[in-house]
């Protein structure tokens, strides 16, 4: 596993309905769902993909619903590979996640084995992308692509104490096949984005990938009018999902916890009005907290 490692500057991120049908916390996800998607030139047909989830694999149960920690791995592998990497290790997945690829941190032993679980979890998913209906358009009988959601295979060294795991990625198979194919990868953020400052957590990264794509929904674009999304982040469906404050629990730790990711949030937004898009616009401008106790919602400004 040799290969010349090219640091990534931009974020691929998939933006299409299949990919985020794999993140929703959907009770339907504990085994198999599909989706019927617009096909663009061939508007009446539809393209199915299909999630097939094992029950239970090395004593792990992955029938549970990726997260949004899973999506921030599998974001950063597939910008790692925008950047012609098909080599990456832990730490360099980290460095990136955290908007720091440039920097020498080692991925704390916590974070090395969340990243190395999301791997091995999106490595056991297995993907099928029925396009039968749009192959006929161009005279095929069918067309169907079928593997994990990440192939690849790893190679983990142990010497003088020091442990490193690398991947070797053969295929991100929605991310290759399905959102590049639809021209459905946004690519107008840095890198340096993650670069938040507030302590990196497996769920202070989930709550920088709830809010960075909340953002990027409502940030207009040439074909897109600002009014046709609501600005405004609801901040109890936010926690709610997250897992951090469930609806309706209202006792002390969930008060803290609400409190401490209320705080954090300040502080990712605080930062993001100082990152530059693509564009030569900021990724905010500004934002406006609604409600005091509790907080309503965030309105977002650009």
């Amino acid at each position: 596993m040799s290969q010349q490692f090219k640091t990534a500057k931009k974020l691929a991120l998939a933006t299409d309905k299949a990919t985020t049908m794999l993140f929703k916390h959907s009770e339907d996800l504990a085994s198999t769902a599909s989706i019927g998607v617009n096909t663009g030139k061939h508007h009446n047909k539809n393209m199915v993909v299909t999630i097939d989830l094992p029950d239970v694999t090395e004593a792990v149960n992955w029938s549970t619903p990726l997260t949004s920690f899973d999506r921030e791995v599998l974001d950063t592998v597939n910008t790692l590979l925008e950047a012609d990497n098909r080599i990456v290790t832990i730490d360099q997945i980290y460095r990136h996640m955290i908007g720091q690829p440039q920097s020498k941190r080692k991925a704390p032993k916590g974070m090395a084995e969340s990243i190395e679980r999301s791997m091995n979890g999106l490595l056991c998913r297995v993907v099928k992308i029925d396009a039968t209906d749009e192959a006929k358009a161009y005279g095929l009988e069918e067309a169907v692509f079928t593997g994990s959601i990440l192939s690849f295979e790893s190679l983990t060294i142990t010497a003088g104490g020091k442990r490193v795991t690398a991947y070797k990625i053969f295929n991100s198979l929605l991310f290759e096949k399905y959102s590049k194919a639809k021209k459905q990868v946004d690519s107008s953020l840095p890198v340096t984005v993650g670069n938040v400052p507030i302590r990196h957590t497996t769920g202070n990264i989930e709550l920088v990938s709830y809010l960075k794509r909340r953002i990027l929904a409502m940030r207009p674009t040439k074909t897109q009018h600002q009014k046709a999304i609501s600005n405004r982040i609801n901040v109890e469906n936010m926690l709610d999902e997250l897992g951090i404050a469930p609806r309706g629990e209202k006792t002390v730790s969930v008060r803290k916890a609400r409190s401490k990711a209320l705080q954090a949030t300040i502080k990712i937004l605080d930062y993001w009005k100082t990152i530059i898009c693509t564009d030569g616009k900021p990724f905010i401008s500004s934002y406006l907290v609604h409600g005091k106790r509790p907080v309503k919602s965030i309105e977002i400004r650009f």
